[in-house]
């Protein structure tokens, strides 16, 4: 099937040994091995990015001995088990069969972009880019669906990519009546406003987190340019000035077409993200502002969940803090909230949610964390220690001098502080 067919697919990169070679081209990808920490099962591996994948290559120690794969998996095929969290990576635990091969290429002539198209082009035929734009630019299919396309049309062309104004199309999706021509105008002033910027914007839209979420990627984006303080103070103050700095006036021009939910999702995002210039100042400002709206419990439970699983671009203990806190401060009842992500499938949001407990004293979830106990990975039983210290319960001060005996010194080590600070 043409890629410009492939509407909702993801376009996915996997590297693996010659000797597994045929045997995926023939049976498709079969997760195997142990489980690690906690897993279901052992997932299979994809990069989700053309310039990680091109770096992963390069990096590798023996290029040669390994093959490369294109992928374009349904994301209709996919079930529930399947996580996009961590930046440029993809892991699935349920089999794919060998029909999501789009191509298969030795790995080590793969060392630049120009290079890969040249493969690419030899599979796919000489028109693969103009394939990938048709499809980028299909308006009668939702922008949801086209976004893993226009993730690849990226890496293997950004100068087509950016004179197609693919980026138009996200900025309809993510603001709130923005006419086309105004979208072309903001696509056209991403690129042209300030190069570093531009490619932040597009790294944060396409790369760096699970969702394409626009607001989530100007704000990152723009306070890595100008300040987070900066993008603190003129996302809450409607009175702020953005003075003559083009990217804050591009951002203030913006603001209003942005849906509340949407700027009460990237300013959290933004306050746990791992960037420097947040002050104690603006951090007070803006957890108070986010406790106050009504809107940040809806947000809350997402990061959670998925606080710790992306811990390249946030702080996981503070993100899953915060959002306890703004659940505890919401109307009702966070435990019944909390308690599904406890039963998650992934381990990292099952971690969100002990420390979570912990933070809000929930003492109904005394047995669950008692259970967390009882795994070989150090981290879980480290943060259940955390979550138990904070309780105020005979039966959690008794599990946590038990901890005292863990054979992880990591795990003692908090126990025992736990304890000399009651």
């Amino acid at each position: 099937m043409p890629i410009r067919d492939l509407t909702n697919h993801l376009f996915l990169w996997h590297l693996t040994p010659k000797a597994k070679a045929d045997r995926i081209s023939d049976r498709g990808f079969l997760p195997k091995g142990k489980p690690r920490q906690n897993q279901i099962r052992r997932p299979v591996w994809f990069s989700t990015s053309v310039y990680s994948f091109i770096e992963f290559v390069k990096k590798h120690q023996n290029p040669k001995d390994h093959v490369a794969f294109l992928t374009a998996v349904p994301i209709d095929w996919l079930d529930h088990t399947w996580n996009g969290q961590v930046p440029d990576e993809f892991t699935i635990h349920q089999p794919l069969p060998a029909d999501v091969i789009l191509c298969r290429f030795p790995s080590d002539i793969a060392s630049d972009r120009k290079a890969l198209v040249k493969v690419l082009e030899r599979h796919q035929g000489p028109n693969l880019i103009d394939q990938l734009t048709d499809l980028c630019t299909k308006t009668d299919i939702p922008w949801s669906r086209r976004t893993s396309a226009a993730a690849l049309l990226l890496g293997l062309d950004r100068s087509r990519y950016e004179s197609e104004t693919i980026t138009a199309y996200a900025f309809v999706d993510g603001l709130i009546d923005r006419t086309w021509e105004a979208a072309k105008r903001d696509a056209q002033d991403v690129t042209t406003i300030d190069f570093r910027f531009s490619t932040y914007f597009l790294r944060h839209y396409y790369f760096t987190y699970g969702e394409r979420h626009l607001a989530r990627a100007l704000l990152s984006a723009a306070a890595r340019r100008i300040g987070a303080d900066r993008v603190v103070d003129l996302c809450i103050h409607e009175d702020a000035n953005p003075r003559h700095n083009p990217i804050a006036r591009f951002l203030v021009d913006l603001l209003p077409q942005v849906s509340r939910l949407d700027l009460v999702f990237a300013l959290i995002e933004l306050r746990v993200m791992r960037v420097k210039g947040l002050s104690e100042n603006s951090i007070e400002n803006l957890e108070q502002w986010l406790l106050n709206s009504p809107l940040s419990a809806a947000c809350a439970p997402y990061f959670i969940e998925n606080g710790f699983a992306n811990f390249h671009a946030r702080y996981g203990d503070v993100t899953v803090d915060l959002a306890a806190r703004i659940l505890g401060a919401a109307d009702g009842d966070p435990f019944h909230t909390i308690q599904p992500i406890a039963h998650s499938i992934f381990p990292d949001a099952r971690r969100g949610a002990v420390r979570a407990f912990g933070a809000l004293r929930e003492e109904r979830a005394l047995s669950f964390l008692e259970s967390c106990l009882d795994t070989d990975w150090k981290e879980m039983r480290a943060e259940a220690v955390v979550a138990l210290s904070r309780l105020d319960h005979p039966r959690a001060r008794n599990l946590v001098s038990e901890a005292q005996q863990d054979k992880a010194g990591k795990v003692r080590r908090i126990a025992e502080k736990a304890l000399a600070g009651r």
